[in-house]
């Protein structure tokens, strides 16, 4: 498990370097596409990092909250932050640097229940609007993703 955790999380270890973060889940589905996962959890968020089908997608929350696509929060907490520029799929090492950068303002919006709920709201509302011209509506993947891991998601 540690060559999994040191490779799915290799963009993001300055969090458990620097950060305090630990990683408290890892999942392996080498029969299902090699599907994988991690989650970094830190006293303010965490992060969880998913192989499925070989595309690294990259989630944060709260505990016990919704999970919200690192870059739609990214984009939510700096408005200068085109989501765009991560790249299609988002390249890891830009979400990575981004988040290095915004790490104070990302661990205020998790302490503010007004600010999580306008998370929200801003999550859903881009997804709507990407779903437009993208196929890939935030909540689909997710919840077909955890399939195969045989719990299926609440």
């Amino acid at each position: 498990m540690k060559k999994l955790v040191d490779t799915l999380t290799s963009e993001f270890r300055f969090l458990i370097d620097n950060y305090d973060f630990s990683v408290i889940e890892t999942r392996e589905d080498p029969a299902f596409f090699n599907n994988a996962l991690v989650v970094l959890r830190s006293p303010a968020f965490d992060i969880r990092i998913t192989r499925d089908r070989g595309q690294r997608i990259v989630d944060i929350r709260r505990a016990g909250c919704d999970w919200h696509l690192l870059s739609y929060t990214l984009e939510f907490v700096d408005h200068s932050i085109d989501r765009a520029g991560f790249g299609k799929p988002p390249r890891l090492s830009l979400l990575a640097d981004c988040l290095r950068r915004n790490i104070s303002a990302v661990s205020d919006l998790f302490s503010s229940e007004s600010a999580l709920q306008a998370l929200s709201d801003y999550a859903i509302t881009t997804a709507r609007m990407a779903s437009v011209t993208d196929s890939q509506l935030v909540s689909k993947p997710h919840r077909r993703r955890w399939w195969h891991f045989g719990s299926r998601p609440s």
